[in-house]
């Protein structure tokens, strides 16, 4: 505890590519851990079997489920988290200009274990699909509101 004190708090970041995004953006205040992968799906993070206790984790993904006929299953990216000191998810944005259908289904998936940040009010996509500059400090404020 006391050298995190000296250091800074650290986050740990996995998901998908909007993780990326991101982490530049977060280094600027904390000790990053970057697991994110472009391109994953559910199964890519999950396949790292990574040991989050004790950890605050920001997972993003969701983005490469966008076209998916129902909410992906997230259930072993909860194991992942149970036992963290904290999670925040953010929802993916609009993706090229089309609302998230799943979003709220993924809210109400993950909310007995993380903090569900949605945004699909964020507008500024560049490639309209990753988060601008604009758009990913409004996000990272809504995490650090939550953290």
């Amino acid at each position: 505890m006391f050298l995190e004190f000296l250091l800074g708090l650290t986050l740990t970041v996995i998901g998908d590519s909007q993780g990326g995004v991101a982490v530049p953006y977060l280094r600027k205040d904390y000790i990053v851990h970057d697991y994110h992968q472009d391109g994953v799906r559910v199964s890519g993070t999950c396949s790292k079997n990574l040991d989050l206790n004790n950890e605050i984790v920001i997972v993003f993904l969701g983005s490469n489920h966008y076209d998916d006929i129902r909410a992906p299953n997230v259930d072993c990216i909860l194991k992942m988290v149970e036992n963290s000191k904290k999670c925040v998810w953010v929802g993916p944005p609009q993706i090229r200009g089309k609302k998230w259908e799943h979003d709220n289904a993924l809210k109400n998936k993950v909310k007995d274990s993380c903090d569900y940040i949605s945004a699909q009010d964020i507008k500024d996509l560049p490639d309209g699909i990753h988060f601008g500059k604009d758009g990913i400090i409004t996000i990272i404020g809504r995490i650090k509101g939550l953290i």
